[in-house]
């Protein structure tokens, strides 16, 4: 009888090895698809933007506008809105924006005529899963010509930064009367951006009333943080404007819904 109870033992402790042995295996494989993705909780990878155009552009002529977004190595087929913005050089306020479509492999498009031998600034304004960069290019029209020493002393005081990307959660589920906590994670060419004045105005989407200014404090590299209480439900703007004593003017607008 003993001997049976033991044989017994001896294969229950066998199979419960085993089922621990597949159990541990698959906890082990999930963390590591877990790390291999990001993790939840992680900051994503800012997505990036890149104008494709010629330099020198013929007078009359219709110019194809294409700019490429990805995230790490993925392209982003889902941008929610992507623009292009052009203008004559010192006019910035004569510009015109235009709605660009989206092709394939994170290409969006739109086509353009110039009819003027001048140069032109064109600026793509890409928001994407909660993120927002602007990259820009310099073009020659016609008999216009691009100085090259001018091009060479980079971006001027407030001018905005291609290479910036900005993120802020959370963007949804916020309550009402409850002081809720924002992070803001912002990179300048992949890298946290440090020692930046970050300041968040908040606006009521509905009046575009301005309901608040809220100074963001630096906790890590690249990573800040705020807090605003909602006192009325409904749908709220908020800019992200980043400034630095390196002359960097940037900002991001980012949709809340407060309920």
């Amino acid at each position: 009888m003993f001997k049976k109870e033991g044989l017994f033992m001896k294969k229950w402790i066998s199979t419960f090895s085993v089922i621990m042995i597949i159990f541990l295996a698959a906890c082990g494989n999930a963390e590591n698809d877990a790390n291999s993705s990001g993790g939840e909780g992680s900051v994503p990878a800012a997505i990036d933007a890149s104008i494709s155009i010629p330099s020198q552009i013929k007078r009359n002529e219709e110019v194809r506008l294409e700019v490429t977004v990805t995230q790490g190595d993925e392209s982003v087929e889902d941008a929610d809105e992507v623009k292009f913005e052009l203008w004559e050089d010192g006019k910035k306020d004569n510009g015109e924006l235009i709605e660009a479509e989206h092709e394939n492999d994170g290409k969006y498009v739109a086509s353009y005529t110039f009819e003027k031998d001048a140069i032109y600034h064109i600026q793509s304004h890409v928001t994407a899963r909660s993120m927002h960069t602007m990259p820009k290019v310099k073009v020659a029209v016609g008999s216009a010509e691009i100085d090259n020493e001018e091009e060479n002393q980079g971006h001027s005081a407030h001018e905005h930064d291609g290479n910036v990307a900005i993120h802020i959660s959370p963007t949804a589920d916020i309550k009402t009367n409850e002081e809720t906590p924002f992070d803001i994670h912002i990179t300048k060419e992949e890298q946290g951006l440090e020692e930046a004045n970050v300041r968040l105005e908040i606006v009521q989407s509905i009046d575009d009333h301005q309901v608040a200014w809220v100074d963001a404090v630096e906790e890590t590299s690249g990573m800040y943080t705020a807090a605003h209480a909602f006192t009325d439900n409904g749908t709220y703007k908020i800019v992200v404007h980043v400034e630095n004593d390196e002359g960097l003017h940037e900002h991001s607008e980012f949709e809340v819904i407060v309920n």
